[in-house]
């Protein structure tokens, strides 16, 4: 019996990226409507959120599309594809909230900003780069580009692992398959 262990990615991984991605808008909108700090504690739910995506998405693109067997590297490759279109999607709604529905939190965030380095204690000269240095990245644009950015690489760092449990190779299959 022949196993299709090479199905087509795109296809599935951008349909699970567009779920996992508004799966994140929803999140990030309930922590915008609740005034809830995203790097707060309670942030870190996020990751929860992106991890069993990557899991459920990563195990029916195994089930689904490769009868029941993944090799690690696609079951990987996979993740981060999900990663970039779930981080593309998020990253529209970012650009949308910080640009056009609420510019004033830009302002917020600088300020917080701000407050926790001077908690650090930087003197007035040391604050005063940093504040510009914040102020050339804290735009919609760069926020967008970044949270993509930083989406495939979260992405990849809990598909290396999610991987090493979802991976399950045809013992029947002598094929030397390479990525």
């Amino acid at each position: 019996m022949s196993t299709n262990s090479n199905a087509p990615m795109m296809p599935s991984a951008s349909k699970h990226g567009f779920f996992l991605g508004l799966a994140l808008i929803l999140m990030q909108t309930i922590f915008y409507l609740a005034d809830i700090q995203v790097n707060s504690g309670i942030g870190y739910l996020s990751y929860l959120v992106l991890i069993g995506g990557l899991f459920l998405a990563i195990k029916a693109y195994r089930d689904q599309h490769n009868n029941g067997y993944l090799k690690y590297g696609r079951a990987v490759g996979y993740g981060v594809l999900v990663s970039l279109f779930s981080g593309i999607i998020a990253s529209v709604f970012v650009f949308i909230l910080y640009g056009i529905i609420d510019p004033g939190l830009i302002d917020k965030l600088l300020l917080e900003s701000e407050n926790a380095m001077m908690d650090q204690g930087l003197d007035g000269e040391q604050l005063e780069m940093a504040m510009e240095m914040n102020k050339k990245f804290m735009t919609p644009t760069m926020m967008s580009i970044f949270g993509v950015i930083g989406q495939v690489f979260m992405g990849l760092v809990f598909s290396l692992v999610l991987a090493v449990f979802l991976k399950k190779e045809d013992a029947n299959t002598f094929e030397n398959d390479t990525l």
